[in-house]
């Protein structure tokens, strides 16, 4: 099954036209079918999200098995797989250069697409809790919720990883967790713009 489902990504990649990339504008926010699991609600409900490949990376398999696990997922890329949750919001070449101290990818404008979406979306801002994962990083939701629920602090705050200087240097993180607060306060500076 796993053969079957890269070869149907790879097709998928190599026949995205102009006139598919309209009708993904003109579908708009994403569908509670699209990001809600069965298994979703609670106080700490968890959304996971990935930034992916065209086509995707051959761990992907892997990390959709992974963000399952969480109450709702999504993909992010250029393309749209509906059946692998894959939402083509980006609507550029996805391979960007590499750069700074830790030779990282230097994707921050896809990111910036992700977050207007995720902020102005509906159905993703019913979630309490956000997780950004990268698609060489192995998740394990239950224990990331039982963290959650352990260290829960009422007062919102935020830690940017790549702002820490514990080691010496910017570090990006491979995992990002933040709170409901953020994309509210998000949408502030992430409002829909001809950019």
């Amino acid at each position: 099954s796993s053969s079957s489902s890269s070869s149907s990504s790879s097709s998928s990649s190599s026949s995205y036209t102009e006139q598919q990339q309209d009708q993904e504008e003109e579908e708009g926010l994403a569908t509670k079918e699209m990001v809600v699991n069965a298994n979703s609600g609670g106080k700490d409900s968890l959304f996971c999200y990935a930034v992916v490949m065209n086509p995707p990376e051959p761990t992907f398999e892997l990390v959709e098995a992974s963000l399952k696990r969480c109450d709702g997922y999504l993909f992010f890329s250029n393309f749209s797989d509906p059946s692998h949750r894959v939402k083509g919001i980006i609507h550029d070449e996805m391979k960007v250069q590499y750069g700074g101290l830790w030779g990282s990818a230097l994707n921050t404008k896809h990111f910036y697409k992700v977050w207007k979406f995720m902020a102005n979306d509906p159905e993703i801002a019913k979630f309490k809790w956000f997780a950004k994962i990268d698609l060489d990083t192995v998740l394990i939701p239950e224990r990331l919720q039982a963290l959650i629920a352990k260290n829960r602090d009422e007062n919102p705050s935020f830690h940017d990883p790549s702002r820490s200087i514990a080691w010496g240097a910017p570090i990006p993180g491979p995992i990002e967790l933040f709170s409901q607060v953020i994309p509210r306060l998000g949408s502030r500076f992430l409002a829909p713009s001809s950019e």
